[in-house]
C-alpha cells in the first residue's frame, strides 16, 4: 500500500502547488487567464501569439469602419495643405524610408539589439516598387494616430496608445501592397497553393515605432490646427 502523507505534509504540498501555479500563471493584465505561461515568456501561448502579432496580449485588428472617417479626414487635410513645410518634411522622410536611404540603426526596436528586424528591408523595397508614396503612407499612419487620440464616444478605447498603436501603424504600411507568396503543399485537399507570407510582428513594431517617433511633432501640430479650426467655427456660429 502507498504511504499516505501526514496532514501537515499534505498542507505543505498544497501550499507549494498553489504558489507554483501562481508563479507559472499567465501574467495577463487584470487577470482572467488560467492557462500557464508558454516556455520562457510571461503569457500563455495564445496571449503570447497575440502580443507578437498585435503588440499586446489583448491586441486585435483595428476595425476598418472606425478608421474610414479618420482616413478620409487626413487625405482631405493633405490635399488642402500641399505647401505646408511640416507635411512636406514628413512626406519626404517617409519617401526616404521606403527607398531605403535611412541608416539601419533607425529601425531598431531597442538599444539591446542594434540592428533592424530581419526582412524589413525587403518589405520596404516591395512597398517602394509597388508605388507606395509618402503622402499615402502618411494618411494611413495619421488616421491611426487620430483614432487613438479621438474623443469621439465610438472611438474611445478602439486603439490604446501603446505598442498596439505602433504595430497598427507598421501593419497598415506593410500590408498596403500585396504580400509575397510561397508554395504551401500542406493543404487539406492535398493540392499545393500559393499562400501569402504575413510579416512578423517585429517588423511592424520597428516600423511603427520609427514613424511615431519621427511624426510626433507633426501630429501635435495637426491636432492644434484642428482645434483652432473647430474654435473658429464655434465662434462664427455663435456670432451668427
Amino acid at each position: 500500500m502507498p504511504i499516505k502523507p501526514s496532514p501537515s505534509v499534505s498542507r505543505a504540498i498544497t501550499r507549494k502547488r498553489a504558489t507554483l501555479n501562481e508563479q507559472l500563471a499567465c501574467a495577463l493584465e487584470g487577470g482572467g487567464c488560467d492557462r500557464r505561461r508558454h516556455a520562457l515568456g510571461r503569457h500563455c501561448r495564445q496571449h503570447q501569439r497575440r502580443r507578437e502579432r498585435w503588440g499586446h496580449p489583448l491586441g486585435c485588428r483595428v476595425p476598418a469602419v472606425a478608421l474610414k472617417r479618420h482616413l478620409r479626414w487626413w487625405r482631405e487635410f493633405i490635399g488642402l495643405n500641399p505647401e505646408s513645410p511640416q507635411l512636406k518634411r514628413a512626406v519626404a522622410h517617409i519617401a526616404r524610408l521606403l527607398r531605403g536611404d535611412l541608416p539601419a540603426t533607425a529601425l531598431t526596436i531597442s538599444w539591446r539589439i542594434p540592428r533592424p528586424p530581419r526582412g524589413i528591408k525587403a518589405h520596404l523595397r516591395r512597398l517602394h516598387e509597388g508605388g507606395l508614396g509618402g503622402a499615402e503612407a502618411l494618411a494611413m499612419v495619421g488616421a491611426l494616430n487620430r483614432l487613438a487620440y479621438s474623443e469621439h464616444p465610438l472611438d474611445v478605447g478602439a486603439l490604446p496608445d501603446d505598442d498596439r498603436l505602433s504595430v497598427a501603424m507598421g501593419r497598415a504600411v506593410v500590408l498596403s501592397r500585396p504580400l509575397p507568396k510561397r508554395r504551401d503543399p500542406r493543404t487539406p485537399s492535398g493540392y499545393a497553393k500559393d499562400k501569402s507570407v504575413e510579416p512578423p510582428g517585429s517588423i511592424c513594431l520597428a516600423l511603427g515605432r520609427h514613424l511615431r517617433g519621427q511624426l510626433a511633432g507633426l501630429f501635435a501640430w495637426v491636432t492644434l490646427e484642428e482645434r483652432k479650426s473647430k474654435d473658429k467655427k464655434t465662434r462664427e456660429a455663435s456670432a451668427a
